[in-house]
């Protein structure tokens, strides 16, 4: 018999409703990180940074006893960014006991291919 797990994932666009998180899904998968794609942000594109909400997501799993995860938004464009990308994640989740694989979601940005990797 299969086991089917509900995980819902959440980044910095989501303001989840914690009970129903708790109460509907078997666990949390994080964005603990992206690479910046839009040229419209400039501070950012090209360059890895924490999810904007990553750690607070985190305390709240772990005081709600949600279990969780991490996924990476890549958006590498030469295999020297893909190995800074996977080092940079390999870091960013050290000492977190994590309860399914840790999972990359690359997926174009926006229609008409405007984000940094959309063509790859």
């Amino acid at each position: 018999m299969k086991t089917i797990h509900k995980v819902v994932d959440i980044s910095e666009h989501n303001n989840p409703d914690w009970d129903f998180v708790k109460n509907t899904f078997d666990a949390v998968n994080i964005r603990i990180g992206v690479r910046g794609s839009m040229k419209e942000n400039p501070q950012y594109y090209g360059k890895i940074r924490y999810d904007f909400k990553a750690k607070e997501f985190i305390r709240k799993c772990q005081s709600l006893g949600i279990p969780f995860t991490f996924y990476f938004f890549p958006t590498a464009i030469t295999e020297a960014e893909a190995h800074e990308e996977g080092e940079w994640l390999v870091n960013a989740i050290k000492g977190y006991n994590v309860c399914l694989p840790v999972c990359q979601d690359s997926e174009t940005v926006v229609k008409g291919e405007k984000g940094r990797a959309d063509k790859l």
